[in-house]
């Protein structure tokens, strides 16, 4: 039996065009990540889902005061923590 290894984000980043911030990254897994939902806290809050090409993405409105950290995580089906990247804007 293999031990479990914890999900990694991969190139957390952030764009902002207009009024809308988009956040995006990818995931890797011993398993396969497709559907753990990616939490985000910090300035932004919300989830994203693992698309079965193993990214996600997040896009919000964000208002010109909008400064500050927005942080990822994730979890395998086992309930192991990822890395925790950061975003700040």
């Amino acid at each position: 039996m293999f031990p479990n290894v914890a999900p990694v984000i991969h190139d957390f980043a952030f764009s902002i065009e207009g009024n809308w911030c988009t956040l995006r990254g990818w995931v890797s897994d011993d398993q396969n990540p497709l559907g753990d939902i990616v939490v985000f806290s910090g300035i932004a809050s919300g989830v994203a889902m693992v698309g079965a090409d193993f990214h996600f993405s997040y896009v919000f409105h964000i208002m010109p005061e909008f400064h500050g950290e927005i942080i990822a995580v994730t979890s395998d089906y086992m309930g192991l923590l990822s890395n925790q990247p950061s975003v700040t804007i």
